[in-house]
């Protein structure tokens, strides 16, 4: 870890975005396409989302409505490009039938000077993702009474990591002091705020602007899965040229991300902190590595925790999720495929043509290992770094209770989980699957045996649902 001050922090409101006001005001806008047709709207926005109205007459708005690739304005000293956006009738007049008020929803929206192409690739990009200021676990608002000062002497705390191809994540957190509170009531406050940069290091080196929000956007589900409560990156900035004006701003829409989250200060709240693992550039480039592969397992943790759901559904999610884990990670047969296919021949070769036919598509599957198998195996996995074993009773009511819920074979409904079983079950297999993915990314054996004996998060009682804090 450095201390150093090196990189900017892009805004964290829309409004904040500087030069956007150059395109605020009703103006005119291309709807780029074999028309070229220029409309004039009114750029807003309604909290995280841009939104592009204008009004024309009907057969006119119809043409337009639907899907759009490219719309742009330029201002005095910007062009803005709202990309793959989405027009519909505003419904603000529904009585009238010459003329429709059309509102067009980009997927992404990008500010950049109009003295300049937008790049086809980029070297940098930055966006914030608050609490790794908790994760590094030095607070930098630490404040000393005795010598009326802040403990730590640095401004800024960064950690690099490479991830390959001339790649570096950069996380920083950084002390900012509030200069209106200063100036207009005279006092001094301050506060944190916290930033991930991907960052190439090769001069001819770069990428697509939609390679490098994805890599963020895998950074950000990385601190999703440490932290209880989930965030969503909106605002993005690239540093084109060094100079403020030149800055190339994204603003991407939240597709429903509603979650924000402003304080994710306490080390408890937390799976694990960056000095609990020894080797976490391994493990980061492992979940970048990996993230595709795992992204399911990783998003149906973080539905848990923002999505009020039904004990049955959460339970339904959570080992669907064990199991798919165990597939890609740990997958076995029974036998060899060779062994089997030879024990199935041998059974078969003494039936008739159509009969053999019929029990070879039976049993083309039955050299898979069962649920039950599965379970077992991660449990074993688990016991050996801290997790206490259940009872044999409990994942026999977790198989049945799954394939009750699967199937909905009746003759298995006295067998599941109660309510109440169902809720500790759920809570259980949460935790298994939280620690086998940490145990895939890397965590050496006696760091992820204390990660077990000291994170809230790994505890029975703990529970991945909307704004729970269980401690």
């Amino acid at each position: 870890m450095s201390f150093s001050s090196i990189l900017n922090i892009p805004p964290e409101k829309i409004g904040e975005i500087f030069r956007l006001n150059e395109h605020l005001d009703k103006k005119v806008w291309t709807i780029l396409g074999d028309t070229n047709k220029r409309v004039n709207g009114t750029l807003g926005f309604n909290g995280d989302e841009i939104i592009l109205k204008f009004t024309l007459q009907n057969q006119e708005a119809k043409e337009i409505m639907g899907f759009q690739e490219k719309i742009t304005s330029l201002g005095k000293n910007t062009r803005v490009t709202l990309l793959n956006s989405a027009c519909v009738n505003s419904l603000e007049n529904l009585l009238v039938t010459e003329e429709i008020s059309v509102s067009c929803s980009p997927n992404m929206a990008i500010l950049h000077n109009k003295e300049k192409p937008m790049p086809e690739t980029i070297h940098d990009l930055s966006c914030r993702i608050p609490g790794i200021g908790a994760w590094f676990d030095q607070d930098l608002l630490d404040f000393d009474y005795g010598t009326r000062g802040f403990t730590s002497k640095n401004q800024q705390i960064y950690h690099e990591i490479p991830i390959g191809d001339g790649r570096k994540i950069i996380l920083q957190n950084t002390f900012v002091p509030d200069l209106d509170a200063k100036i207009i009531n005279g006092e001094f406050k301050a506060h944190t705020e916290s930033s991930v940069t991907i960052q190439y290091t090769r001069p001819k080196k770069g990428a697509p602007l939609d390679r490098l929000i994805t890599i963020l956007s895998y950074v950000e589900d990385f601190f999703n899965f440490i932290f209880p409560l989930p965030y969503s990156a909106h605002i993005f900035s690239s540093e084109t040229s060094g100079k403020k004006f030149d800055h190339l701003y994204v603003i991407r829409s939240t597709n429903g991300k509603r979650y924000r989250l402003d304080d994710r200060l306490s080390t408890h709240d937390m799976l694990f902190k960056l000095s609990d693992v020894s080797n976490i550039n391994q493990v980061f480039y492992n979940w970048v590595g990996h993230y595709e592969k795992i992204h399911e397992i990783v998003e149906t943790i973080i539905l848990l925790r923002t999505t009020y759901l039904s004990d049955e559904v959460r339970f339904t999610l959570i080992i669907n999720a064990l199991e798919s884990v165990h597939r890609r990670y740990f997958n076995h047969t029974n036998q060899t495929d060779k062994d089997y296919k030879d024990r199935l021949d041998r059974i078969t070769s003494r039936l008739e043509t159509k009969d053999a036919r019929f029990v070879k598509e039976k049993l083309k599957y039955g050299n898979e290992i069962s649920l039950r198998q599965r379970l077992k195996e991660i449990i074993d996995i688990c016991e050996k770094h801290g997790i206490k074993r259940p009872d044999e009773q409990l994942v026999d009511q977790v198989v049945n209770t799954r394939n009750y819920l699967t199937h909905g074979d009746k003759e298995l409904r006295p067998k599941t989980l109660g309510d109440f079983k169902i809720q500790q079950a759920s809570n259980i297999l949460a935790i298994y699957t939280k620690l086998v993915l940490l145990k895939i990314l890397g965590i050496k054996d006696d760091e992820l045996k204390n990660i077990v004996d000291n994170s809230a998060q790994l505890r029975p009682y703990y529970e991945d649902r909307p704004g729970l804090h269980p401690y």
